[in-house]
């Protein structure tokens, strides 16, 4: 699991907005600050940006449905933070 400024630094490299980055911050675990994301959008615009192809139409496609897609459809979807820091970073 990445520390939190790995986190940051990566986000900060995807040219998040700088309350996503306060919002992080506020956490000392990366799981436990997507346990507790109130913010669908960040959560699938963050998942688009990680994930394969594949999976971002899965993504965007849960998306399309506006009056389903809620943070626990995403959590439900995928329940673990992504992992986006290789070995080594």
């Amino acid at each position: 699991m990445p520390t939190i400024e790995q986190v940051v630094d990566k986000l900060i490299q995807l040219r998040v907005c700088p309350e996503a980055i306060g919002y992080v911050r506020e956490f000392d675990d990366w799981q436990q600050c997507w346990d507790r994301c109130e913010r669908v959008t960040w959560m699938a615009w963050l998942l688009c940006k990680l994930r394969s192809p594949s999976e971002y139409y899965d993504i965007t496609g849960l998306l399309s449905h506006e009056h389903t897609c809620n943070v626990h459809s995403i959590r439900q979807a995928y329940p673990q933070a992504p992992s986006f820091i290789k070995k080594g970073e």
